[in-house]
């Protein structure tokens, strides 16, 4: 334990404020730019120990830049103004530092600063800048906290000096935010905990590295250099700005710590709340790290700005997943991200991000604005000009997003990702029913996007698309009281099933050159309404299939085209076409929902992958196979991969999937191949009639199906998926990978995206497969489907970025059954050949003069196929 209370007093600006038995605690006040004299110095506290300035002919100064107005102390459940920081230049611009005794230190101890750059440090050699020192008056053992220039970026850490031999506490990693490139303030500690033996690195309240002791720390008669090292060489004097210190009894967890705050703090907790997703899978707590208070009080947009700015965009590709507790959030400005990021509520009916009544920010109806926006810009912008197509992987879920009431200019939220992303679980309401949009995509090429078990109400535009590419997917969608249309679509490729909308304003309004795919809907006005539910120009293109329509006028009005309310079986606007006489319908093969496992509330019992690791430095495993395979083997149902190194878990040879492990979640995080090993990297072989999920989480390599056990993938997967004749039932939901389907399986897929230069990227040998929204780059042969198999997409965009090759067509087609929805890219590269497609020995083609050409892009309305007895006439061109 720390056997005396600690007291440094400072100059007489920097008096000592807090004195608690188990904890002492350094703040500093004064006039900013003075320089007082040494002779200021004084004593202080009962034990009468002095500082020291170790600047001969010099002054410590104090400076106005503080990290937030107030420091809150969890430990008394209090907040102290702070007006003033120390900093650790003297007048004549050398670095400085404060000494002091600390006592005898011999059991767990937590020392922390909250310290800032002066400056961007200078590129070095990695030599580290010393901080804060707790140090035995030997100097064979004690902690630092540091700070070193390398790559281009700030590192902070520690240092653990034990019997003369140090060990660095923190990593050149891309998995932490050690690397954050501006400066600003950060949050430095180091945890000691004798009893497990174990010393602990935080920055901003975030494990970098925890060290295992052989024998414990042994501090005796400890010394405390504020700026300073032991050796005092002033070149690794840390020449920033330092805030408060406090070095308290105990090993205190990271919700206690100091924290700059902008608010005046009274008992407020920032301990974690258990959530949806398994506690140490890698998340990054908005409350618990960025200060975040939820309780529909205090502002929090600070908050969120520090969290989005610091977890966006990493590059190399690193992907975080901020978690926004159960709680209220209330924001006055837009905030937002760029992309590579997961944001993560604890359920829409418990995290919500709240916009203030009356926030002069969103009171504009003539210049609307973004609450929370997803891009590269702000939403302003890029409304109607260029945006980008690389904005990469982005995720909301289980959070509700509040427009509050007196704010008409409010955008609830404006999304953009590019390959993959997600809008799941998400509630989007204005209290008032005066908001300006609910769901903008208006950015230039969102999608394609999967936006699942999404609410909107009262706004005057539900959902807006603007932008004629990528293609954005929708199911389970309720549109309640909207004021002017539910759903104005002015140019994109939606696909949409299981659409709800009640209210009296037009369900949907398509425009430009837009198509809308709509199935398995229930449209119905509360109102007589004297315009058609759903309105189609006659550029855009349209397929309705099973969809209720009341209250309308009409059901459909499409250039010229009337249906009367009531059931609508089958609506197709523009021409369908074959190369046989086949049916002019969609296949409507059955279709099924995924199974779903909740994350939360103890439904699964979690292994950590690196708790069976044989060593917890995960730079040192250089093969994963025998943890993962020990984690499997555990007994657990679910078994995570939190973010490390590279975001990656290589393996040497191929790994089975035990039945009884049912959920496989990662953190955008993957299973890959270690250089030389080129097998499957997993195979699913049981016959278990209890499904396995991959849920964020990729597999390099091949993934082989040979069970009939159901795989899921979700929001993520294989990179080759390879079904076996007989293997289980598949789907997937907002994945990248190749898939190759067999004889006997069925697949539904939501939002499919495979992009490759070289390879096939869907094959369907025998199977049945049903896709709702599917995306395809680079000029390949896109899709085939072979051997009887049926084949049905419901919307899309493929999209021949490359040269097409002479005779290469889109799709081939050969002695089985097919309906396709798309449209396709006709810029600069083309298919000269569209469709190639035999039955029966006999081959046919379609060609691209062939189809529907509006603006820069062919409307594919409806091809169809089927084999031999109803195709031996010519066919429809």
């Amino acid at each position: 334990m720390l056997k005396t209370v600690i007291v440094i007093a400072a100059l007489m600006l920097f008096p000592v404020v807090v004195m608690a038995q188990d904890h002492a605690h350094w703040r500093f006040s004064g006039e900013a730019g003075k320089a007082p004299p040494e002779s200021a110095l004084r004593s202080a506290g009962a034990l009468g120990i002095a500082a020291r300035i170790d600047a001969p002919g010099g002054s410590l100064l104090v400076s106005d830049e503080v990290p937030h107005a107030f420091v809150y102390d969890p430990l008394t459940g209090r907040s102290h103004r702070l007006e003033a920081t120390l900093s650790l230049r003297d007048s004549g611009g050398k670095p400085r530092m404060i000494t002091g005794p600390a006592g005898v230190v011999d059991g767990s101890f937590t020392i922390e600063a909250i310290v800032a750059n002066a400056e961007e440090l200078p590129q070095g050699d990695g030599s580290p800048l010393t901080v804060l020192t707790l140090q035995g008056t030997d100097r064979r053992s004690g902690v630092e906290l540091q700070v070193y220039r390398a790559h281009g970026y700030n590192w902070w850490g520690g240092m653990l000096r034990q019997d003369g031999r140090e060990r660095r506490m923190g990593h050149e990693r891309y998995t932490g935010s050690t690397h954050v490139r501006t400066p600003m303030w950060r949050h430095l500690a180091i945890v000691y905990d004798t009893d497990q033996r174990t010393a602990t690195t935080y920055l901003d309240y975030t494990p970098l590295q925890t060290i295992k002791l052989d024998q414990p720390l042994g501090l005796k008669d400890a010394i405390v250099y504020i700026g300073d090292a032991p050796d005092n060489q002033s070149a690794r004097r840390f020449a920033g700005k330092i805030g408060d210190v406090r070095l308290t009894q105990g090993a205190l967890e990271p919700w206690r710590f100091l924290r700059a705050t902008p608010h005046d703090l009274s008992d407020v907790s920032f301990a974690p709340k258990p959530g949806i997703l398994p506690q140490r899978s890698g998340y990054v707590d908005l409350r618990l790290r960025y200060g975040a208070i939820g309780d529909g009080k205090h502002d929090d947009t600070q908050a969120f700005k520090r969290a989005f700015a610091e977890l966006q965009d990493r590059v190399p590709i690193e992907y975080h997943t901020l978690y926004i507790p159960e709680g209220t959030y209330l924001v006055s400005e837009q905030v937002g991200w760029t992309r590579f990021l997961i944001v993560q509520g604890a359920g829409k009916d418990k995290t919500t991000i709240r916009v203030p009544d009356n926030t002069p920010a969103f009171n504009n109806p003539q210049r609307p604005d973004a609450v929370v926006y997803v891009g590269w810009d702000t939403w302003r912008e890029t409304t109607g000009k260029g945006a980008a197509g690389n904005v990469i992987g982005n995720y909301l879920f289980d959070v509700a997003i509040d427009t509050g009431r007196g704010n008409p200019g409010a955008v609830a939220l404006s999304f953009h990702s590019n390959n993959h992303g997600a809008i799941e679980n998400v509630a989007i309401r204005s209290q008032d029913k005066a908001g300006h949009r609910g769901l903008d995509f208006s950015p230039n090429w969102p999608g394609p996007t999967l936006i699942k078990n999404v609410s909107v109400e009262g706004f005057d535009t539900g959902i807006y698309s603007r932008a004629g590419e990528y293609s954005l997917v929708f199911e389970n969608i309720d549109l309640t009281n909207q004021g002017k249309v539910a759903i104005l679509n002015e140019g994109n490729i939606l696909s949409i099933r299981n659409l709800r909308v009640r209210g009296d304003v037009p369900a949907i309004s398509t425009g430009g050159w837009g198509m809308v795919t709509l199935i398995d809907s229930d449209l119905k006005s509360n109102a007589p309404v004297k315009q058609a539910a759903i309105t189609n120009n006659e550029r855009g293109a349209l397929y309705v299939r099973n969809t209720t329509v009341a209250g309308y006028a009409q059901a459909i009005a499409s250039d010229g085209q009337n249906v009367p309310s009531g059931e609508v079986k089958e609506f197709l606007a523009g021409k369908a076409q074959s190369v046989w006489d086949a049916p002019a319908t969609t296949l409507n093969l059955p279709i099924e929902d995924a199974p779903v496992i909740p994350l939360g509330g103890g439904s699964v019992r979690w292994a950590n992958v690196l708790d069976f690791a044989k060593t917890q430095d995960d730079k040192q495993v250089s093969d994963w196979a025998d943890a993962i395979e020990a984690a499997f083997a555990s007994g657990a149902e679910g078994v995570f991969f939190p973010a490390n190194e590279g975001n990656g878990y290589q393996i040497g040879r191929t790994i089975e999937v035990p039945s009884q492990v049912r959920y496989l979640l990662g953190m955008r995080t993957s299973i890959g191949q270690k250089k030389g090993f080129d097998g499957p990297t997993l195979r699913i072989v049981q016959a278990s009639e209890r499904p396995v999920i991959f849920e964020r989480l990729g597999v390099h390599g091949t993934l082989e199906h040979t069970g009939a056990r159901v795989a899921v993938f979700r929001h993520g997967g294989p990179e080759f998926y390879q079904g076996r004749p007989g293997a289980g039932n598949v789907f997937v939901e907002d994945a990248e990978g190749f898939f190759r389907f067999a004889k006997g399986q069925k697949a539904w897929g939501r939002q499919m995206n495979p992009e490759s230069h070289t390879v096939t990227e869907l094959i369907n040998d025998g199977a049945d497969v049903w896709i709702l929204g599917f995306k395809v780059e680079y000029a390949t042969n896109m899709v085939q489907n072979l051997n009887g198999g049926r084949l049905e997409v419901l919307g899309g965009f493929l999209y021949p970025v490359t040269e097409v090759k002479d005779d290469l067509p889109m799709v081939l087609n050969q002695d089985a059954t097919m309906s396709m929805i798309f449209c396709s890219n006709a810029y600069n590269n083309d298919y000269e050949v569209y469709f190639r497609d035999t039955q029966g020995g006999i081959t046919r083609e379609l060609k691209s003069d062939q189809l529907d050409r509006k603006g820069p892009r062919r409307q594919i309305h409806l091809y169809t196929s089927q084999p031999p007895g109803k195709n031996s006439a010519p066919g429809r061109r």
